[in-house]
């Protein structure tokens, strides 16, 4: 079973209900979470302090907050062996508390737990909302590690990087790109037999495309395939309609509900 949730870029709405900050619940001021996001963040110390405090925000929210009820009935879905993939947009780290949820968990706009280096994409360190201000803007040890080999071997030092925050902000390309595309396509080789879309607008082209794909996939391996949009503010896009069979116009908690009960 496949359950694709992806979420407008933080939080959804099986955050919305634990009283999280969500890209669409703040107002469209100067310091609204677009601008806070916006790819420009680091180009003054102003802004770049902004956006840790907010991702460091979501970060302690997703560690203290209680699961919900979706929340669980994903994880019984993981530990029961009938989840394939859970891809989300949330980037608080909540789901790395459940175990087998985690396992099946592809972080599409990256994570709060992690800071990259802003020169090598590839150099990654995890951190905890202790030590996430205390690392963060800090130069990359792994850059500085390669430049001390690097002397070692009588060769030129490069400048190295310093350590941001790993979530994707507007306007950026995720450094991430080939393996998630590398994952949807090894997804899409798979029998699926369920596929539910979960608070999202889905207003990423590429995203939208490859649930056009699951929805085709889920058709031809069963006929009883179960496609489902579950949202409590938009409707399934028109171009989606004849792709997701059924949907579900109401929380995603009572979702879970009306299917374990």
């Amino acid at each position: 079973m496949l359950v694709v949730r992806m979420t407008h870029c933080l939080q959804q709405e099986a955050s919305l209900n634990l009283s999280v900050d969500d890209f669409r619940s703040v107002s469209r001021t100067k310091k609204s979470s677009h601008n806070v996001f916006d790819s420009s963040a680091y180009s003054t110390l102003e802004s770049a302090s902004e956006l840790h405090e907010e991702v460091l925000k979501m970060f302690k929210s997703g560690m203290s907050s209680s699961f919900t009820k979706f929340d669980s009935f994903l994880e019984e879905l993981a530990q029961s062996g009938r989840l394939l993939r859970h891809y989300t947009q949330n980037i608080d780290c909540r789901y790395s508390r459940l175990d087998c949820l985690a396992s099946k968990t592809v972080w599409l706009h990256g994570r709060a737990d992690t800071l990259r280096c802003h020169k090598a994409p590839g150099h990654r360190t995890g951190v905890d909302p202790q030590s996430f201000e205390r690392l963060v803007t800090t130069p990359c040890t792994k850059c500085e590690m390669e430049n001390k080999s690097r002397q070692q071997e009588e060769k030129r030092t490069r400048r190295g990087g310093f350590f941001r925050t790993d979530v994707l902000l507007y306007g950026e390309h995720s450094p991430d790109e080939s393996d998630f595309l590398e994952v949807f396509q090894r997804d899409l080789q798979q029998p699926i037999d369920a596929l539910i879309v979960v608070g999202t607008r889905l207003r990423i082209h590429s995203l939208k495309q490859f649930v056009r794909q699951v929805c085709k996939v889920v058709r031809l391996h069963s006929t009883d395939g179960m496609t489902v949009w579950v949202n409590k503010l938009d409707p399934k896009p028109k171009e989606l309609r004849s792709s997701i069979k059924h949907e579900f116009l109401g929380d995603c908690d009572d979702f879970a509900s009306l299917i374990c009960d």
